[in-house]
C-alpha cells in the first residue's frame, strides 16, 4: 500500500489482508484445539441487516445452533445491522452471565419479551432532537456565516480599489480561468485560487448592483432566483449518471456564488436607509457572532449532540447487551465462539479511486483482533484509540459499533441526492458516527471530532485519507455480511438473509455476488435460485450453491437461508400472515417491536434452522423447540 511522503509523516503503514488472516489463523487453531473440532477448511456464517426483524430471526437460528452444537463448527460469524444485534448479544455477554439450562439466545429473547421492544425514551428524545437540530444547523453553517460576515464590509462600503470594479472583475476572471486550466497540475492550490476568485467576484458584483448599476437589480434578482431553482433541482437528484455528477459538482460552486450574491443584495436592502454608524455596528456584531460560532463548531463533538444516536445505542446496550459494553478488543469470547466480524460502511466520496467513488465508500471491518479497510489498511484493534496520551476507547465499544453497523438513516454519497446528504450532515440527524482513522499516528490523534467535519461532509469532501472517518450502516456497502467471508476464502458459508424482500427479488444477494466477483474474482452459483418478482411466500427457505475461488480448483459450499414461510413450517407460522399482513417482511423502518412480533420472528428463525441446517432428515420432536413452537411434519 503506497503512501506519499506527506502522508507518511502523519500515518503508519497498515497490514495487508494476508497478515490479518495469519493473525486470525493463530486464534482459530487454538479455538479448534480447545473445542475438539478437527482441522480443516474454514467455515463462516453471515447474518444480514434488517433491524429488529433480522435480530429476532437471527436469535432463533442462533438458539438452534447452540442447542445442536453446530455453533462451534463456524470459525467466523459476519454481521450487518440487525444481525449484529443478535450475534453481539451472545459474544459480548460475560461468561458468568449465563444460567444453567438456558442458551444465551434464550436469555436475550426473554429480555426482549419483558421489555416489549428495545427502543426507549422516544418522547424525550424527540424534544432533545429538535434542540440539537437547531444547534447543529447553526454550527455547521457557521463557516458560511463567517464568510458572509467577513465580506459584509466590502459589500456595503468597499475600498476605493474595489469600488472601481472593472479591474477587480477582470482579475477575478483571469484567476478563474487560470485555476480551471491548471487544476490537474496545481492540485489544491488551483482549487483555493478558484474559490477565492469566486468569492471576490461575487462581492464585487453585489456591490456594483447595489451602488453603480441599481437599474440592473431586478434582472439580477430574477437570474439569481432561476439559478437557485436550477441548483436545487440538480442537487435533489440521485447521482446515477455522469452528466448529473458533473452538474452537481458545478452546482456546489454556483451555490457559493448565489449565497454571497443573495447576502449582498439582502444586506444592501436592509441597510439602505440606515446610518453609517448603525450599519458598522451591525456588521461588527455579525462578524464576531459568526467568528464565535465557528469557534464553537471547532470544539463541539457532533457525536455527543445527537440524541437519536445516543438513544439507539443505549437501547441496544440495555436490551441486547445486558448492560455490558466493553471495547471490542477487550471482549473475552467463550470457548468455541467464532471470530465476530462487524461490518460498517466508511464513506469516501472525495477519494480518487474510481471504483470506491462509484460505490460512495468501502467496507470497514472490525473484529476483536483487527480493524480497517482495503484503502486504509488493517491495524490491531487494541491500538485503535483516540487521544494522544490518554487513550479513549468509546468509539469501539461493542454496542456503539453494532449501532453504527445498523445506522441506515445516514448520508450515502451514491444512493441519495447531495441535498438529502447535506441535510443529514448539517442537521446532524444521521445515525452514523465519526471515528478516528486507525492509520494515523497516536501523536496526531484528537480526542473528539468537530462540527467542521459535518461541514466538509455536506460538501462531499471527506474520504479515508482524513483523520476522522464517517462510518454508517454496513448495508450501505453489502447487506448480507457475505463479503468478508469470501475475502477469507471460507469453503463452507451459511448466509442468513433476513432483509425486507416481500417480492423475493434477492437484490441484497445480487449486490453481494457482484461485489465478490469484482473485488476477489469469485464466482457464486445458486442453480435453483429464480427471483419470483411477486409477493407471497417463498417456495424454499434454503438454497444450495457453490463458490469458485479464482486460485483454487476446489469448490466451496454456500447455504443460503431466506426469510420466508414455506409449507414445511408450522401451522402457526403459516397462519401468522392472517394476523400480520406484512409478515414475514415487516418494513425495516418499523423498529417498535411487540412481544408477539419478537416471538413470531424468533420462532420462524428457529424453525428455519431446524428445517435447513440439520445434518439428517428431521421429524417433529428431534430438537427441542423454543416455547410455543410446534414443528410441522416433514414432507418428502
Amino acid at each position: 500500500m503506497k503512501k506519499s511522503k506527506e502522508e507518511k509523516s502523519f500515518t503508519i503503514q497498515g497490514e495487508s489482508r494476508k497478515a490479518v488472516y495469519a493473525a486470525e489463523a493463530e486464534y482459530l487453531m487454538q479455538r479448534r484445539a480447545d473445542t475438539g473440532v478437527k482441522e480443516g477448511t474454514t467455515s463462516g456464517i453471515a447474518f444480514s441487516g434488517g433491524g429488529i426483524r433480522s435480530a429476532c430471526f437471527a436469535l432463533g437460528i442462533l438458539e438452534w445452533l447452540e442447542q445442536s452444537g453446530m455453533w462451534k463448527d463456524f470459525d467466523y460469524v459476519s454481521s450487518v445491522s440487525g444481525g449484529g444485534y443478535a450475534v453481539a448479544s451472545l459474544l459480548a455477554r460475560k461468561i458468568d452471565d449465563g444460567r444453567p439450562g438456558k442458551t444465551r439466545a434464550e436469555m436475550v429473547v426473554e429480555k426482549l419479551r419483558c421489555d416489549d421492544g428495545y427502543l426507549r425514551s422516544i418522547v424525550a428524545t424527540f424534544f432533545l432532537w429538535l434542540v440539537s437540530v437547531s444547534i447543529s444547523a447553526v454550527l455547521v453553517f457557521s463557516p458560511m456565516l463567517l464568510l458572509c460576515g467577513q465580506s459584509a464590509s466590502l459589500v456595503v462600503g468597499p475600498s476605493e480599489s474595489l469600488a472601481n470594479g472593472r479591474t477587480t472583475i477582470i482579475v477575478c476572471l483571469v484567476m478563474l480561468l487560470t485555476s480551471f486550466f491548471t487544476r490537474k497540475r496545481m492540485g489544491i492550490l488551483s482549487k483555493v485560487t478558484f474559490i477565492l476568485a469566486l468569492v471576490f467576484a461575487a462581492i464585487q458584483v453585489g456591490w456594483a448592483v447595489g451602488h453603480e448599476y441599481e437599474y440592473f437589480r431586478p434582472v439580477m434578482i430574477s437570474l439569481l432566483g432561476l439559478s437557485w431553482i436550477l441548483v436545487a433541482v440538480f442537487l435533489s437528484l440521485r447521482p446515477s449518471h455522469l452528466f448529473i455528477k458533473k452538474a452537481q459538482r458545478l452546482s456546489l460552486f454556483v451555490f457559493l456564488v448565489n449565497l454571497l450574491l443573495s447576502f449582498a443584495l439582502s444586506l444592501q436592502w436592509a441597510t439602505h436607509d440606515a446610518s453609517t454608524k448603525i450599519t458598522n455596528d451591525v456588521l461588527a456584531i455579525l462578524y464576531f457572532v459568526s467568528l464565535a460560532l465557528v469557534g464553537f463548531a471547532m470544539v463541539l463533538n457532533p457525536n455527543r449532540l445527537n440524541p437519536i444516536l445516543y438513544t439507539y445505542f443505549k437501547s441496544l446496550r440495555d436490551a441486547f447487551g445486558n448492560g455490558n459494553n466493553d471495547p471490542v478488543w477487550k471482549t473475552q469470547p467463550q470457548p468455541g465462539d467464532p471470530i465476530h466480524l462487524i461490518n460498517c460502511f466508511v464513506q469516501s466520496p472525495g477519494t480518487r479511486d474510481d471504483k470506491v467513488q462509484g460505490r460512495g465508500g468501502e467496507n470497514f471491518c472490525i473484529s476483536r483482533l483487527r480493524c480497517g479497510s482495503e484503502s486504509i489498511g488493517y491495524f490491531p484493534t487494541s491500538d485503535w484509540s483516540s487521544g494522544k496520551k490518554k487513550e479513549d476507547w468509546r468509539h469501539q465499544e461493542i454496542w456503539r459499533l453494532v449501532s453504527t453497523s445498523g445506522a441506515a438513516v445516514d448520508a450515502h454519497p451514491t444512493r441519495q441526492s447531495p441535498m438529502l446528504n447535506a441535510l443529514h450532515t448539517m442537521l446532524n440527524t444521521g445515525l452514523g458516527t465519526w471515528v478516528i482513522n486507525p492509520s494515523f499516528k497516536r501523536e496526531h490523534r484528537n480526542f473528539w471530532p468537530s462540527y467542521m467535519l459535518n461541514f466538509a461532509a455536506a460538501l462531499g469532501g471527506h474520504n479515508t485519507k482524513h483523520k476522522w472517518l464517517r462510518l454508517s450502516d454496513g448495508g450501505h456497502f453489502e447487506n448480507l455480511g457475505l463479503y468478508e467471508l469470501v475475502a477469507r476464502q471460507c469453503m463452507n458459508i451459511v448466509v442468513v438473509d433476513a432483509g425486507c424482500d416481500p417480492t423475493y427479488g434477492f437484490s441484497d444477494l445480487a449486490a453481494a455476488i457482484e461485489k465478490c466477483r469484482e473485488d476477489f474474482d469469485v464466482e457464486i452459483e445458486i442453480p435453483a435460485l429464480f427471483p419470483q418478482g411477486s409477493s407471497g411466500s417463498g417456495s424454499q427457505c434454503k438454497l444450495e450453491g457453490t463458490i469458485r475461488y479464482g486460485n483454487s480448483a476446489k469448490l466451496g459450499n454456500l447455504t443460503y437461508l431466506k426469510l420466508t414461510v414455506t409449507e414445511k413450517h408450522s401451522t402457526r407460522m403459516r397462519l401468522r400472515g392472517a394476523i400480520d399482513r406484512r409478515f414475514p417482511h415487516e418494513p425495516t423502518y418499523n423498529q417498535f417491536s411487540t412481544k408477539a412480533f419478537v416471538d413470531a420472528y424468533y420462532q420462524l428463525g428457529y424453525e428455519t434452522a431446524v428445517l435447513s441446517l440439520s445434518r439428517r432428515a428431521l421429524q417433529p420432536g428431534d430438537v427441542d423447540p423454543p416455547s410455543g413452537v410446534v414443528l410441522a411434519p416433514m414432507q418428502n
